[in-house]
């Protein structure tokens, strides 16, 4: 979520595609938000490039041949990532909080041991 250009770097801020203004009624700077599959990118100044990656869900509906480098090496990641949303959509606020903690753990092991691209 952070665009590294030569004019210096622009940080992208997720919101909800409802919440795109200020409590002054002004356009906030710099964010993105998801709408079905795409995703919608707004920037205070002209970018003309931006690398993007993400982390897609996988295909699961073959669980025997299913691999995944990323379960493998993190499976905590994951776990904490798919509770986190199954207590938020139970309305679990105290728990799902929690399983937040937990992905952060997670991210940062991860971001620690610079795991950036196997394969």
């Amino acid at each position: 979520d952070t665009y590294y250009g030569t004019l210096g770097i622009i940080k992208f801020t997720e919101v909800d595609s409802d919440n795109i203004v200020d409590a002054y009624n002004m356009e906030i700077p710099n964010y993105f938000y998801r709408s079905g599959d795409g995703l919608y990118l707004a920037a205070a100044r002209q970018v003309d490039t931006i690398k993007l990656s993400a982390y897609l869900y996988p295909d699961l509906s073959n669980t025997a041949t299913y691999t995944d480098w990323l379960a493998d090496l993190y499976p905590y990641l994951l776990i904490a990532s798919a509770s986190a949303e199954i207590f938020r959509v139970t309305g679990k606020d105290d728990k799902r909080r929690q399983q937040l903690l937990d992905l952060q753990d997670a991210r940062a092991n991860l971001i620690r041991n610079e795991v950036t691209e196997i394969g």
